[in-house]
């Protein structure tokens, strides 16, 4: 594996853990963040087998949407839940009367585990 998305991918498992590790120390905000940033890196990772990189948020986004879920390399059902915690995590900062449950805190961190290991799968398998 080329070692920048090495990188990327290992930087992707750090936020994950972080994620876990802010759950764990009631910090919901960071978690949040967190939860989204492994799903950012994991993408710029997976783009990174094309010699391709996106940094604008938006524009990462729609191209994983469009050349990797809209081709059917991963389910469509993964679009909703890198949606759902991109929403989840803009409410979250910059909604100053929204709160973010423990709950939907923790469903945000497993929405980006399993796209966290569906990308390093894919990953894995292009090697």
């Amino acid at each position: 594996m080329d070692s920048l998305i090495r990188f990327t991918l290992e930087r992707a498992k750090e936020d994950l853990d972080y994620a876990i590790k802010c759950i764990e120390e009631n910090n919901l905000r960071f978690a949040v963040d967190r939860a989204y940033y492994t799903i950012y890196h994991s993408i710029r990772a997976i783009l990174f087998l094309e010699q391709k990189d996106l940094k604008e948020e938006s524009e990462l986004i729609a191209y994983f949407n469009q050349h990797y879920i809209n081709t059917n390399l991963f389910p469509s059902d993964l679009y909703n839940l890198i949606s759902d915690v991109q929403r989840i995590r803009n409410l979250h900062n910059y909604d100053d009367l929204y709160t973010v449950s423990v709950y939907e805190t923790e469903k945000q961190v497993e929405n980006a585990k399993l796209i966290y290991d569906s990308i390093e799968k894919y990953i894995k398998s292009q090697e």
